[in-house]
């Protein structure tokens, strides 16, 4: 448990007397600094449609200064299935143009960046004057829900202006009082993934959104505090507050003073909070960069009512640097040279701890976290890195280091995070039963020898991001096949056991009382949201290690019944983890063109996708037998299904993204 709540280990800034370091402190010899004022604001939209106005909200009577850059972070613009099963929405063009009209009332602004992941948005604005200092602007997005389809997740995008660099992270963290384990692992994956640009490499890092930590406190104690503005007593128990005190998650960031009332949740159109929910300040402005560069001039919260969140904003003036190249160029190689001479009389040294990182156990999707010291034990001061080998990578990819270089003076010291984490992309390489794992990280030092750090693990074998052809080759549990593999032999399984085992759940625990006049069971088929609400992080483990070893589906580790949605979750998730569609994108085009039938698009399935995907259909048809209360209907059920029939990640750049494709390829067998 301890592991799992790691954090993604952010660089801190150096204050030694390496040459980049005796840079750092001349840097007013080749540096010109001026200012800018940057806007951060973030509002979770409860899906609701734009109001009239945001004029309230973006701008700041309290500033002087009209802000150059506005940087925009909305959530829930769209929580409809389509959006959150294929991370496409169209309501994202109606924000964009009611926030760019209200700015355009206040100067002469333009939209520089706009980048959605689902219902999370992040828009950068910056008036005219900005445009030729504004440059290598670039965005990316990470998923991180219970199927890593877009229901949470981050949006990031980075910039430089003049010679300083820029990185705001709009995030919708998972919600609920008692998940603060997992918030921080969504933290930690973000903060870690490696599609991402290095976001702590920048001069400025602003992370906004609605972060879902809650207050520790009983219900009537917060609303008696808020009625008292007691804000000070009442953010002693702030779950983000202490998470960041005791270096669980956001390590390095800071807030401002909060002088307002919580902002979540409210009755839609009133200023009154609802009966059933705790008060909570959910959505927060964080900033990490040298305390020197910047001062918060406004941090406060904004009175829009059509949602059940209340926007939250914050006004930051920046020092910013525009860098005469040419000077600093030769003050570095003055420095260069003196160090030079140093360090040819004495060579650099460090102490690792530790050498060797062993896991006796590695299961799928679950990260493991080593800190790593790297010690300067020399007489000189050393710059590191993590020396790439011959696949140009650090690392093999079920492994990441964070961070990957930096500088150490005589005896200071600096902690490194390993993370080793089996995915869908990794999984397929390793062999049946408890398979070896095995790496070696090279720590170069700047002019000294290279230090190696081993990796080793086992990993504990899955049905997630096997094929359909190797899950049916096994009749028992997949993890305790450790021998060789089955003799060649045209004996199969017709579908795999473990995808068997998913459906039959679903569907017994749903069926199993259809005698009985008053059913006790099928409000599981009748349920609505089965498929796009999120389970149990921590109970999807548990069902991966029951299909793994083959114990029953009977009780949890609480001794409860496993949740329907962790099971609806856990099926999907196996589904879009399978090494290969199960439905060909070849066969997909053929088929959305027109040029082959429903049959002949059956037929040409092998055998063992061809059972698995008639055998699915009849599943989806189930479901719509119970459309009228579980609402999910034709559409919606091939939607949810097309997405893990015909696309995973591990797809080519062709797979289809419209989900209105992937409801008409299904709809004609559901019928």
């Amino acid at each position: 448990e301890d592991t799992m709540q790691q954090q993604a280990t952010a660089p801190a800034a150096g204050s030694g007397t390496t040459w980049e370091n005796l840079l750092r402190k001349r840097e007013g010899e080749f540096t010109h600094f001026g200012y800018l004022v940057v806007f951060c604001g973030t509002w979770n939209v409860n899906s609701q449609k734009p109001p009239d106005t945001l004029g309230p909200w973006l701008m700041s009577k309290e500033v002087a200064r009209q802000p150059d850059i506005y940087c925009i972070g909305l959530q829930e613009v769209d929580t409809s299935v389509t959006a959150v099963m294929s991370g496409q929405t169209s309501k994202s063009p109606l924000w964009v143009d009611l926030i760019l009209s209200e700015l355009r009332r206040l100067g002469d602004y333009y939209l520089v960046e706009s980048k959605h992941l689902a219902g999370i948005m992040l828009c950068v604005f910056a008036t005219r004057e900005c445009e030729s200092k504004l440059t290598n602007m670039s965005s990316k997005s990470v998923p991180v829900g219970i199927l890593g389809m877009g229901n949470k997740g981050g949006v990031c995008t980075r910039f430089d202006f003049l010679d300083s660099s820029f990185c705001v992270v709009n995030t919708h963290l998972n919600a609920h009082v008692d998940n603060v384990p997992r918030r921080n692992q969504d933290y930690a994956d973000i903060a870690s993934n490696q599609g991402l640009f290095g976001i702590f490499d920048h001069d400025f890092l602003f992370w906004i959104g609605d972060l879902n930590y809650r207050l520790d406190l009983p219900d009537p104690d917060i609303r008696y505090k808020i009625t008292t503005k007691n804000f000070k007593e009442l953010l002693e128990h702030d779950q983000l507050k202490k998470q960041i005190e005791t270096g669980q998650a956001f390590d390095g960031f800071r807030e401002g003073a909060i002088r307002f009332e919580p902002t979540y949740k409210y009755k839609k159109g009133t200023s009154e909070y609802v009966e059933d929910r705790p008060p909570a300040y959910c959505d927060r402005v964080l900033y990490r960069c040298q305390d020197q560069d910047v001062s918060q001039l406004v941090y406060q919260r904004n009175e829009l009512l059509s949602s059940d969140h209340r926007p939250v904003s914050s006004v930051f003036q920046v020092k910013v640097k525009t860098i005469n190249h040419e000077k600093r160029n030769n003050i570095r190689q003055e420095l260069i040279k003196q160090l030079d001479t140093l360090e040819n009389q004495q060579l650099p040294d460090v102490l690792v701890k530790p050498l060797f990182i062993k896991l006796p156990q590695v299961f799928y999707l679950k990260p493991y976290i080593t800190k790593v010291t790297i010690t300067n034990t020399g007489p000189v001061p050393v710059n590191w890195v993590f020396r790439p080998k011959d696949n140009r990578r650090i690392s093999k990819p079920w492994a990441a280091v964070l961070p990957t270089k930096g500088s150490l003076d005589v005896n200071q010291s600096a902690t490194i995070s390993v993370t080793v984490k089996v995915d869908n992309v990794t999984a397929p390489e390793f062999e049946i039963g408890v398979t070896k794992m095995a790496d070696d990280l090279i720590l170069h030092l700047e002019g000294g020898k290279d230090t190696f750090i081993s990796i080793s693990g086992n990993y504990m074998v899955s049905c997630f991001g096997s094929s359909l052809e190797y899950l049916t080759r096994f009749p028992h549990p997949l993890r305790f096949s450790l021998a060789a593999l089955p003799e060649t032999s045209d004996e199969r399984l017709l579908i795999p056991k473990e995808l068997w085992r998913m459906v039959d759940f679903l569907f017994h625990r749903a069926v199993q009382e259809v005698s009985v006049a008053v059913c006790l069971f099928c409000s599981y088929l009748q349920q609505p949201n089965i498929f796009t609400k999120d389970g149990s992080n921590s109970e999807m483990e548990e069902i991966r290690e029951c299909l793994d070893t083959g114990s029953t589906f009977l009780v949890n580790k609480h001794g409860q019944s496993f949740d329907v949605h962790t099971m609806a979750g856990s099926l999907i998730s196996f589904l879009v983890s399978l090494r290969d569609p199960i439905v060909p994108i070849t066969l997909y085009k053929l088929f959305m063109e027109s040029r082959i039938t429903t049959t002949q698009l059956v037929t040409a399935l092998s055998p063992v996708h061809r059972n698995t995907f008639l055998y699915l259909v009849s599943f989806m048809r189930e479901f719509m037998f119970h459309s009228a209360k579980n609402k999910l209907d034709e559409t919606k059920i091939s939607t949810l299904f097309g997405l893990a029939l015909v696309r995973h990640d591990g797809m080519a750049q062709d797979c289809p993204s419209d989900s209105s494709d992937l409801a008409r390829f299904l709809l004609p067998f559901l019928k």
